[in-house]
């Protein structure tokens, strides 16, 4: 080995100082550059839920990404260990989750509860025994899945106990396991940039204590509920232009001459899907309603004095829709309340009852679904393994509200009127078969 006098250990590597908030590029001063890297991860802390073992090891992670300014393969070792502590505070969460004590499941449905105060004892008592089946693990809720104590069945468990939500994180997971193993058996010689280990750490900061049942607000992959505030919509009845601001700033501001229909929406002020709002169904990852409208700029101010419509939080994983499919037409999802308050002509065709993060993400799996084609290999129930969307039931409108009842939703049924802006696509596709769709210029309710 080389040996290095401290000075040399305190020289910045050259590598490192050209990585700063505009990107790659020119050199920055070492002084500047320690500060950015450590506001770069020094902002993804972990709640104070979580074990003191897990918070150790987490600000190791962090610790080695700092020193990377001196030594550019830091940043390496820091992303690797990043995936490496991730299976590592599964474990401690399976332990803590349980309370020291779990239930096996033997090949003859016995039921063993066993006192664990590590998780290699737990490990143990799941290893393979020639001549012998493996026993199961049962969850707090009485069913019963395989596990080995391996990462991927941490994830399928820390999943079925439902500390990991999202269904586009559904398909994360897996991702996660494979570039664990990746670290851990067949790295070599790779070479990490420091925003790739910088946004290693913050993922695994927001799953950390996503397990530990804490959300992340603005988080990229467990963000906690979202702010909705009150949303004036304008937009021209020919389509040809549209705007959105906050409903408290609409009596400082003339009305635009070319905009003559008005409506208050709640709604997330940053959603940048705002000007395709369609009170009847959902055309953006946030969910958006209808509060007053459509009516004039005068009509709007009264409305809002006389109202003062307040805020909310909502939820943007795990999202429920129902989508319709009728004459060959899909139609784009809609929210349990809308569809609750159906008029009766308004429910016929085949209903589907999906979970997604996305009311696109739910449509796109229905129209590979139902428009067929030799690549297709959606799942008709369940959980898709191509798309990240799950299909709870499917039926005519009155087993679509049985489904709903049987997981303990009961919906507020609203008669929603037939607001949107008109500039954006059509409601429905239609469906030519083998794949293919027709989206029609012009389209009905």
């Amino acid at each position: 080995m080389e040996m290095k006098t401290l000075e040399e250990l305190r020289r910045p590597d050259e590598r490192a100082l050209h990585f700063s908030s505009w990107g790659c590029g020119g050199r920055i001063a070492p002084e500047d550059a320690v500060t950015f890297q450590q506001e770069s991860v020094g902002r993804f802390d972990l709640a104070p839920q979580v074990s003191d073992r897990v918070r150790n090891r987490f600000e190791q992670v962090r610790d080695t990404y700092r020193y990377g300014v001196l030594n550019y393969g830091l940043y390496t070792a820091a992303h690797d260990q990043a995936y490496l502590t991730l299976e590592f505070a599964l474990r401690e969460r399976f332990v803590d989750f349980y309370s020291g004590e779990i239930t096996v499941v033997h090949g003859d449905r016995t039921e063993h509860r066993v006192p664990v105060s590590t998780f290699e004892e737990v490990r143990a008592h799941f290893k393979r025994r020639s001549g012998r089946q493996t026993p199961l693990l049962q969850l707090l809720d009485g069913q019963t899945i395989r596990f080995d104590g391996m990462l991927d069945s941490l994830t399928r468990w820390a999943r079925a106990e439902k500390l990991l939500h999202g269904q586009r994180n559904r398909h994360m997971e897996p991702l996660l396991v494979r570039l664990r193993n990746f670290v851990a058996h067949e790295a070599g010689d790779h070479v990490t940039t420091p925003p790739d280990a910088a946004l290693a750490i913050r993922d695994l900061a927001e799953t950390i204590n996503q397990i530990w049942g804490v959300r992340t607000p603005g988080g990229r992959l467990y963000p906690a509920p979202i702010r909705r505030e009150p949303i004036v919509i304008a937009w021209s009845s020919d389509g040809s232009s549209s705007s959105a601001g906050l409903a408290e700033n609409l009596q400082f501001a003339a009305p635009e001459p070319n905009h003559d229909q008005y409506a208050v929406v709640l709604a997330v002020a940053s959603d940048p899907e705002l000007d395709y709002f369609d009170a009847r169904y959902a055309t953006s990852s946030f969910p958006k309603d209808l509060l007053w409208g459509p009516g004039t700029w005068e009509d709007a101010i009264a409305w809002l004095e006389q109202e003062r419509p307040s805020g909310d939080e909502v939820d943007v994983l795990d999202q429920l829709f129902v989508v319709r499919y009728h004459k060959r037409r899909l139609y784009l999802p809609q929210e349990i309340d809308v569809v609750a308050g159906l008029r009766p002509e308004e429910r016929e065709g085949i209903w589907y009852f999906v979970q997604a993060d996305s009311p696109l993400d739910a449509f796109n799996h229905l129209r590979r679904l139902v428009g067929g084609g030799a690549n297709n290999q959606c799942s008709r129930r369940g959980e898709c393994q191509q798309c990240a969307v799950e299909i709870i039931g499917t039926g005519v409108w009155q087993q679509v509200v049985r489904l709903l009842a049987g997981r303990g939703i009961t919906p507020i049924s609203r008669s929603v009127p037939d607001v949107r802006v008109r500039s954006w696509s059509p409601r429905w596709k239609e469906n030519l078969g083998n794949g293919n769709w027709l989206a029609p210029s012009k389209d009905g309710p």
